[in-house]
């Protein structure tokens, strides 16, 4: 019995993706219900069963885009404000805009519901195996890739800073990464990427004025 070892636990999976795989997901829900709920979770980082439960048509502010999630698992995720991206409101307007403020957008669909529905989209997006838990790390993974502080994370997911520095330390954005941030700040154009820096022609120089005599 002595040589008995306790066996070790198994990592947490760590999978994300980027936003153009849950975009595909979303396109691949069965029916506007199912693609505003795709949408929330994978924009937000919401826990699935809160969603389902306790989330009111109220709680979604579409035009600040911020949403009031609730939660029971420790006091710090009773209740706490998410950003939602940009990108999912489109989904979430088509299914929510003539609700009532204290309709549950989602009553009557399961966590087993959304899971099956939510894998068969998944693989219709070919990103099979990816679960709405899962997207909870994709959008602390492109937070802080996005230079997010870890305190705008935990924020965001409603955990404390060193959960969230532990677990998503590692995902700090790299150079390019921060210069490409630099460059689309300063030209407006999202879409730039720092690898643009090296064919992007040098700024037209201007002789300097004659000093006077």
């Amino acid at each position: 019995i002595r040589e008995v070892e306790t066996p070790k636990k198994n990592p947490a999976s760590m999978r994300f993706e980027p936003q153009s795989v849950d975009e595909a997901i979303v396109a691949a829900a069965p029916d506007a219900c199912y693609a505003a709920l795709f949408a929330f979770v994978h924009a937000t980082g919401a826990d699935l069963s809160p969603v389902l439960e306790l989330t009111e048509r109220g709680d979604i502010d579409l035009a600040r885009g911020v949403a009031r999630l609730r939660g029971t698992k420790t006091a710090k995720r009773h209740v706490h404000e998410a950003i939602i991206e940009a990108w999912a409101l489109p989904a979430l307007e088509a299914h929510l805009r003539h609700m009532m403020p204290h309709v549950r957008p989602w009553a009557g669909i399961t966590r087993y519901m959304s899971a099956w529905h939510h894998a068969k989209a998944a693989e219709a997006a070919e990103a099979p195996a990816y679960t709405l838990r899962m997207a909870r790390h994709s959008v602390a993974v492109r937070a802080r890739k996005a230079g997010r502080s870890f305190e705008w994370i935990a924020a965001q997911l409603g955990n404390s800073v060193y959960q969230v520095a532990t677990v998503y330390g590692r995902f700090s954005p790299t150079t390019a990464e921060r210069l490409a941030d630099i460059d689309a700040k300063n030209t407006g154009n999202a879409t730039f990427h720092a690898t643009d820096r090296a064919t992007r022609a040098p700024p037209a120089s201007h002789p300097r004025p004659a000093r006077p005599a």
